[in-house]
């Protein structure tokens, strides 16, 4: 496949990363607090400070290695807010930097926004002006830049255009495991098989439900049929023993 890692365009995205690596080494060489062009995010309170200032972009580029269900729990509600206010974005998920249940979270959104695909380096481009990416770590914690350098900005412009290429849509993105012979994908809807992942991994109705923009009511309804139709006595079971099927269809 063309999006493969090693694939036909896997050397364009290896090129571009390590260009826009370079400059980003570059950048963390200079006095970052002497840059008019250079806002940082600090924790504590750095991903609330981020979600924040999104409500004021007018477009969002982004790019994340990975992600678990814990990080999506905030991330991807914020990302319903900022849209529906008329934010456009395309988000790409590393495939295999992302969690099998977070992957699920992304595919439950439906939302062609969403894309899968292999990325060295996270980085976000703002309004095509701005683009945050990964700052030093200080005493405090973790930081983020935010830089309106033009070198910065076409380094990250040719490395989102590679991993663009090689993205596929989440709502594409089925996981091939393995097959337990006593059951069937097909047995199950979409969104059982994305509760089932999340009930592996110990979440709770009210989580799941949160998470998935659904009523617990619907939530324990599905949980229901689960344990009945996979002759699971937990929820637990059930979740593991879903995760064994093949989801493609």
């Amino acid at each position: 496949m063309a999006n493969e890692r090693g694939g036909p365009n896997w050397q364009a995205v290896l090129d571009a990363t390590a260009r826009f690596q370079l400059h980003r080494t570059e950048l963390l060489e200079d006095d970052l607090d002497g840059r008019d062009d250079v806002r940082i995010f600090r924790e504590p309170g750095l991903n609330r400070s981020l979600m924040e200032d999104s409500h004021r972009w007018a477009s969002l580029l982004s790019v994340r290695t990975g992600g678990t269900v814990e990080e999506l729990r905030e991330t991807l509600p914020n990302n319903r807010a900022v849209t529906a206010a008329g934010m456009s974005m395309i988000s790409l998920f590393d495939w295999a930097g992302t969690t099998p249940a977070a992957r699920a979270l992304v595919k439950a959104e439906a939302d062609a926004s969403y894309r899968f695909t292999h990325a060295p380096m996270q980085m976000k481009i703002i309004d095509g002006a701005e683009v945050l990416l990964q700052g030093p770590y200080l005493e405090t914690g973790r930081t983020v830049l935010a830089v309106r350098s033009p070198e910065i900005l076409q380094a990250a412009m040719g490395y989102w255009r590679a991993v663009l290429k090689i993205s596929w849509a989440a709502a594409d993105g089925a996981d091939v495991l393995t097959l337990d012979s006593r059951l069937s994908a097909s047995m199950f809807t979409e969104r059982q098989l994305y509760i089932a992942e999340l009930l592996g991994e110990g979440m709770t109705d009210q989580w799941i439900a949160d998470a998935l923009g659904v009523s617990i009511r619907t939530v324990r309804y599905e949980i229901k049929r689960l344990l009945d139709r996979a002759g699971a006595g937990t929820r637990f079971e059930a979740g593991m023993k879903l995760a064994r099927l093949d989801r493609s269809r």
